[in-house]
C-alpha cells in the first residue's frame, strides 16, 4: 500500500474520488487463508459425522428412543433393560455388560459407579419383579454418561 490517504482526481471538470489501493496479498497469505478455511470445514464435516455416521451417536439416539419407548408403555421393563444391554455392548464396543468388565484408564475413578451400573441392569434384566420404574430411568441416563466417557 503505497497511499493511506484518499485523494481527489479532476476528470472532464468534475472532481472524482480515487480509491485506496488494492493492498497486496502474497502468495503464503492466499495458502494460509486457505489452509485456515480447509480446518474448518473439516472440523465441520467431523463434527457432523460424530455426531450422526459414528457408532456411539447412533447408539445414543438409539437409546433415546428407547427411553421415549419405554415411557410411552411400547415396551416392558425387561425389554427394554434387554434392548439397552445390548445398545451398550454395540456403543462401549465390549462383548459384555457386567460388573466384571475392565474399565479404561481414565475411568478407573468411577469404578465403584459402574459396578452398580452393571448390577442394576443385571438385576432389571432377570428380575420378575415389575416394581423397578425409578431405576430403569436412572439406568437410561447413567447408560447416557457411560456412553459420552467411555473411549
Amino acid at each position: 500500500m503505497k497511499n493511506g490517504h484518499i485523494t481527489l482526481e479532476k476528470t472532464d471538470g468534475i472532481y472524482d474520488i480515487n480509491p485506496l489501493p488494492v493492498p497486496d496479498i502474497s502468495g503464503i497469505e492466499i495458502f494460509l487463508i486457505f489452509l485456515v478455511v480447509v480446518a474448518i470445514v473439516a472440523g465441520i464435516i467431523y463434527f457432523i459425522w460424530h455426531i450422526f455416521f459414528s457408532v456411539k451417536g447412533k447408539v445414543k439416539r438409539q437409546v433415546k428412543q428407547l427411553n421415549k419407548d419405554y415411557i410411552e408403555n411400547k415396551l416392558n421393563r425387561r425389554d427394554a433393560s434387554y434392548k439397552l444391554c445390548f445398545l451398550l455392548q454395540q456403543g462401549l464396543n465390549v462383548t459384555w455388560i457386567g460388573s466384571a468388565i475392565e474399565l479404561p484408564e481414565k475411568l478407573q475413578s468411577h469404578k465403584q459407579e459402574w459396578h452398580q451400573f452393571a448390577d442394576k441392569l443385571s438385576l432389571l434384566r432377570y428380575s420378575e419383579n415389575e416394581d423397578h420404574e425409578q431405576e430403569i430411568s436412572a439406568l437410561f441416563i447413567k447408560s447416557l454418561f457411560w456412553l459420552r466417557v467411555w473411549r
